[in-house]
């Protein structure tokens, strides 16, 4: 049974108050992090997450297709848990689905619900493994799994889309494959 806070997504479309979490470029003294706020219902600010892995490279090598770490610092708040929503939220940024450490750390911390925004360019297998390792971290780690996908085309790159939503025992409860 999913938690109270995820029912304004399964429902059906109908407009309704539900925390967000938002995407940005945050200066944190002499660096740039690639930075989510997560916030309740009402706009209040629950917390902040800096990305931790960052994709690519900090200079083009002719394999790379992003170049992260030379625009953004490796992130230092560590993996961290929120009360939002009615729930315990965490927050992971895009690369850091890759990674089951995201997971468990979030999970040890009592995350019900994990909350990851990403824009990731379309390959033969991108849309599979994104989904993959977002079940896989759910499965391992007995949580609820948000995917906050970015669709259509960026800078004459197609984005892979594939928000979803996935219960503990990996399931997908919701998808949406494009725009």
């Amino acid at each position: 049974m999913p938690p109270k806070a995820l029912e304004p997504l399964l429902a059906p479309r109908r407009r309704r108050a539900r925390g967000r979490a938002r995407g940005l470029l945050r200066e944190g003294g002499r660096h740039y992090f690639n930075t989510a706020l997560l916030t309740d219902r009402d706009g209040r600010l629950c917390g902040t997450f800096r990305k931790i892995h960052l994709p690519g490279t900090k200079a083009a090598d002719g394999f790379a297709q992003v170049y992260e770490p030379y625009y953004f610092a490796h992130g230092d708040t560590g993996y961290r848990v929120f009360d939002a929503v009615g729930a315990k939220v965490g927050v992971a940024i895009c690369q850091d689905r890759r990674y089951p450490e995201s997971y468990r750390s979030l999970a040890l911390q009592g995350a019900e619900i994990i909350l990851i925004g990403y824009n990731t360019p379309i390959s033969a297998l991108a849309l599979d493994l994104n989904e993959l390792c977002m079940r896989a971290g759910a499965y391992a780690n007995l949580c609820f799994v948000v995917g906050v996908a970015k669709a259509g085309i960026e800078d004459g790159i197609e984005l892979i889309a594939g928000s979803c939503i996935i219960d503990p025992q990996g399931q997908v409860l919701a998808r949406r494959r494009r725009g």
